[in-house]
């Protein structure tokens, strides 16, 4: 689309064909308007008159409407020139601008994983310019791979495609949908352009400026015959993340607080909470603040060669670095827990006086007769943690992502058959390492040792900042000064040896870096075909057929380091500081909550280098033969009964996987009566084999055992077909509609392929293999209206429904002698006991008994689970609407508006226990822009409603959490200063807003806030 903008008038002609220009504009395509200003005007004019390319935000819009458009299924799409300028921190949050996508923000900062169309981003296949590659990724989540976006710069890619509806040429994969990360193509791009941006972005809640530096460049070094292309953005990634958690909800007992029967007769008598409520407290306080340094710089580059009118060769590159070792994770806590068998260390949990409880929600209650009660579930706010733990701690949180990849393509081109084909090689590593160290004063097991002595005031303000309050007394007796035991690799602490209150040091965290390599190669080949029945009735125009085969490799590396050979006569006082950075930067969530623990009142942390370096020293004159020692230095901690076996080693292996697909796919088209109809139909078949490489227990010497290597080997095979048309109902007004089965295979990191045990003092916890899964599979329908109302404008709405079967599930089992599975668990536990209850679950003990390192005698419980494939199936549902706008035919300055309106709902339907959690039924995006005269503005609103999270074992806690509704406005602002120079400023999270989550049905009852603060950006770009 061309127009003829705000004109400087020098000559009266001019001024008349600027206006003819602009009235032209609203009611001509493009090449019309183009060659009618080029007649009308002489040499001289058209010099004076700049016919300006729609090329900011209205052009973007209007680019990616038209890839819309004119695609051959259902999609969505991300324009080259926008993707850059969008107000988003990465390609993970540009792409929350496409209907049906939520960005989830639970994880570390910036990762930017996504859902689409009511699935998890594990359900989402992500592609190169079609081309799977090895993703960066470190979930272990059963289901698929999610790619984290938040590792990618998004402007150095040609824009984004997301497929919604696949063909049969399509890599499979993806349940959810395809996100097509687009690659450069150097003959299509400008001949001898350069692009340089240079900028400063501020973090308001780390107060601190980061540099971000793109260039993109593209050079025809033989005019259309051999051209080169790329783009490398580059950025500082300092940011902080405050976190607040009340996250353990304990329930009031007689044993948690020693008057609470009189306590809760007066709740009842005062008509505060009803007879057979159940009454919680937060029994945890945790303070955390999360520092993340490093940089990122991402690149993509092509070159292209017409080597003849038929043949054209291009070599795609493409590489992204996170590099995030040097952040930290500070926090402090106070608790109390219950630590099993009602045994509480002489700790209490005491309503503060007048405190009156509120309700929470309701809990169905299976009795004894058979009935269902439903039970009120009521929180208090306020409450004092007696004799409670206290635990300052910090965390070397580094995080690194790193993915490169070559792809080599041709495209061979005939009268009426052409061939194309692309080989592509590619890897990635991960590395996630969180070595952290402790003091935690937690009291001893014995009612008859001194407690803690530590009281700890908790007020969640039910969620209000302002009412927050955290206060922790006796922190500051606690003597470090005294002499600790030596360390061991089965164990993650050192205690001290005199004080009865039991203080222990602990060196904890985890050493997780996957590897990645994977290579393909593919062939496609395409042919025209003149088949027509029934003269114009319908007709089949071309067919495809093509081929791939990839091989996927894994290497898993998954350690945690323990406190063996450290340097313990070194552990003291020294280790602590008051040097938190919430108090050497801007105040911990910007000053919001008051009433917060601050080095003077309890939070102190350790100097996580100072104190490695201590700990280290005189580890290279000890004996450690046949110990395993991590890149951080410290040792691997080892299983107990284990000839050093390491921990975690069931989920260290090598996976290979071999997937070999073939396809063929005919496209068609058709008229009936005035209704021109066109779509492709096909059959996709694809072959998977699985190879692990793992480790095995071998027992020996009684109860001692070692592992061995042992491989394991899994096959399957899958027919997908797809079908997908668009009906042109009127010269502007489309119809689609498309059907396709669909798989998303099992992540490699999560298929353990052996049994794996785990002991513990008073449990002994026993997984069998992981790996002997189906792909969940899922049959796909989808149904769109779009109407182009004028140009770069349009109305669409769509409805889907997908049925996805194939669940990956666990089962609890304690089999008897003989039954399935018997006796490969009992060379692990010994024989076990079986106690059943009435409504259907069980527990399930050693009969031999166990002596724990305190000298108490127990019957360990087993918790045994094996993996399958249900029954149960997940039913997806949702519509979208999006509505994009122009006002370009209004008189100036009015046409320069425009704005962009989508929404998207999901129903998320499961008929077993277990369905999908992280989804919101519903979200939106509201943008408005204005651009005109060198000027653009955009602001950006995106919101997704609440939505719920699983429990975990971590300090999360275990309760099922609900994450409260979020909007978040951004804006972005450019000014072209003078030809080839332009401004450009950017802002995140305008509204300050935090994640919340909470339990129950109450917002009130707060487990978690996440605050993040504002970002800004300003930058120059210069083009030449």
């Amino acid at each position: 689309m061309v127009v003829a903008g705000k004109q400087n008038t020098k000559q009266g002609s001019v001024a008349v064909w600027s206006g003819v220009a602009s009235v032209i504009l609203a009611i001509s395509s493009p090449s019309v308007v183009a060659q009618e200003v080029s007649k009308a005007l002489t040499a001289d004019e058209r010099e004076a008159v700049e016919v300006i390319e729609v090329s900011g935000v209205r052009g973007s819009l209007e680019s990616a409407l038209n890839t819309k458009r004119a695609a051959s299924s259902i999609v969505d799409a991300i324009d080259a020139k926008d993707i850059g300028a969008l107000p988003a921190l990465d390609l993970g949050e540009a792409l929350q601008v496409i209907p049906g996508v939520q960005v989830n923000r639970e994880g570390e900062r910036r990762t930017s994983d996504i859902n689409l169309r009511g699935l998890p981003g594990s359900f989402v296949k992500t592609t190169a310019n079609g081309q799977s590659f090895a993703t960066p990724s470190r979930s272990a989540s059963a289901v698929g791979s999610p790619n984290p976006f938040g590792s990618f710069d998004a402007s150095v890619f040609d824009g984004v495609t997301v497929i919604k509806s696949p063909t049969a040429a399509h890599q499979e994969g993806g349940i959810a949908g395809i996100v097509d990360k687009k690659l450069q193509r150097a003959l299509s791009k400008k001949d001898g352009r350069f692009l340089v941006t240079a900028g400063a972005r501020y973090e308001d809640l780390n107060d601190s400026y980061d540099q971000e530096y793109k260039f993109q460049a593209s050079k025809h070094l033989i005019e259309d015959v051999l051209a080169v292309a790329f783009k490398i953005g580059y950025s500082d990634q300092n940011f902080r993340r405050d976190s607040v958690l009340f996250a353990r909800k304990e329930i009031l007992n007689g044993n948690v607080y020693s008057d609470y029967d009189t306590w809760f007769a007066d709740q009842v008598a005062a008509g505060n909470v009803e007879p057979n409520a159940v009454v919680k407290a937060s029994s945890t306080m945790q303070q955390l603040s999360e520092q993340s340094d490093g940089d990122r710089m991402s690149f993509t580059g092509n070159i292209e060669w017409q080597a003849t009118d038929e043949l054209k060769v291009g070599l795609d590159l493409l590489y992204t670095q996170r590099d995030l070792k040097d952040g930290n994770f500070q926090q402090v806590s106070s608790e109390v827990r219950n630590r099993g068998a009602n045994t509480w260390y002489q700790q209490q949990i005491v309503p503060t006086a007048g405190e009156v409880p509120f309700l929470t929600g309701y809990n169905d209650v299976d009795n004894d007769d058979g009935t269902t009660e439903r039970v009120p579930v009521y929180a208090l706010s306020r409450v004092t943690l007696e004799n409670a733990t206290y635990v300052p701690a910090n965390r070397v949180f580094g995080f690194f992502e790193e993915a490169k990849g070559a792809f080599l393509n041709f495209d061979y081109v005939s009268d009426d058959w052409s061939l194309d084909g692309i080989f592509s090689t590619s890897e990635s590593e991960n590395e996630y390492n969180q070595t952290g160290f402790d003091f935690r004063l937690q009291g001893n097991k014995s009612q008859n040792i001194d407690p803690t002595g530590i009281t700890t005031v908790i007020d969640t303000g039910r969620g209000n900042m302002n009412n927050m309050f955290m206060s922790v007394d006796g922190w500051d007796t606690i003597n470090y000064d005294q002499p600790f035991k030596a360390g061991n690799p089965l164990n993650l602490n050192v205690g001290d040896v005199s004080d009865p209150r039991k203080l222990d040091f602990y060196v904890l965290g985890r050493f997780d870096n996957p590897k990645r390599d994977m290579d393909s190669a593919e062939l496609n080949f395409h042919h025209a075909l003149d088949l027509s029945i029934f003269d114009d009735a319908f007709a089949l125009t071309t067919v495809h057929v093509g081929g791939r085969f990839s091989t996927e490799t894994l290497e898993n590396n998954d350690f945690s380091p323990a406190s063996g050979f450290i340097n313990h006569e070194a552990i003291g006082s020294h280790f602590l500081t008051d040097q938190i950075q919430t108090e050497t930067d801007n105040a911990w969530f910007n000053g919001e909550i008051k009433n917060a623990l601050n080095s003077q009142t309890g939070w102190l942390t350790l100097d996580t280098e100072y104190v490695s370096g201590l700990l280290q020293e005189g580890m290279d004159e000890k004996d450690t033969e046949g110990f395993y020692r991590l890149p951080t230095g410290f040792f691997g901690r080892t299983e107990r009964n284990t000839d050093n076996v390491l921990d975690r080693w069931e989920t260290n292996f090598e996976a290979e996987e071999e997937i070999t697909a073939a396809y063929v796919m005919t496209d068609f088209y058709g008229e009936v009566g005035s209704i021109v109809y066109n779509g492709n139909v096909g059959v996709r078949y694809v072959d998977t084999d699985i190879t692990i490489d793992g480790n095995a227990q071998e027992f020996y010497d009684g109860n001692q055992y070692r592992v061995l290597p042992t491989e394991f080997n899994k096959s399957y095979d899958h027919w997908l077909p797809s079908f997908n048309i668009s009906f042109e109902l009127a010269e502007d007004l489309i119809l689609r509609a498309a059907a396709s089965k669909a798989i998303v295979r099992p992540n490699l990191r999560s298929q353990t392929p052996v049994l794996a045990v785990n002991e513990g003092e008073g449990n002994v916890k026993v997984d069998f293999p992981k790996a002997d899964v189906d792909p969940y599979e899922a049959d796909n329908y989808d149904l769109s209206l779009e109407w182009y109302n004028t140009e770069g404008s349009a109305i669409s709405v769509g409805v889907f429904k997908k049925n996805i079967t194939g669940l990956f599930q666990q089962r609890k089992i304690c089999p008897e002698p003989g039954e399935q599975y018997a006796d490969q668990l009992f060379q692990y536990t010994g024989d076990l006991d079986r106690e059943d209850f009435d409504d259907g679950t069980f527990n399930c003990y050693q009969v031999d008994e166990y002596e724990q390192e305190d000298g108490d005698i127990v019957n360990r419980t087993v918790n045994a689970n094996i993996s399958y494939n249900s029954d149960d199936e997940i039913e997806v549902t949702g519509y979208e609407l999006a509505i994009q706008q122009n006002l370009s035919f209004l008189p100036y300055p009015w046409n320069g508006f425009g704005g962009v309106v989508n929404y998207s709902h999901v129903d998320n339907e499961t008929d077993g226990e277990d369905g999908l959690v992280g989804i919101s039924p519903n979200s939106y995006n509201v943008i408005g822009y204005y651009e005109n005269d060198g000027f653009s503005f955009r602001l950006a609103y995106n919101y997704r409603d609440e939505y719920s999270l699983a429990g975990s074992s971590n300090f999360n806690g275990p309760d099922q959490k609900n994450v409260k509704a979020r909007g978040q406005l951004d804006m972005s602002a450019s000014y072209r200063i003078m030809k080839g120079l332009k401004i450009d400023f950017r802002a995140y999270n305008l509204t300050d807003e935090q994640r919340y989550e909470y339990v129950g049905e109450n917002e009130d009852n707060v487990s978690r806030i996440n605050y993040d603060g504002k970002t800004y950006v300003a930058s120059l770009q210069y083009q030449f």
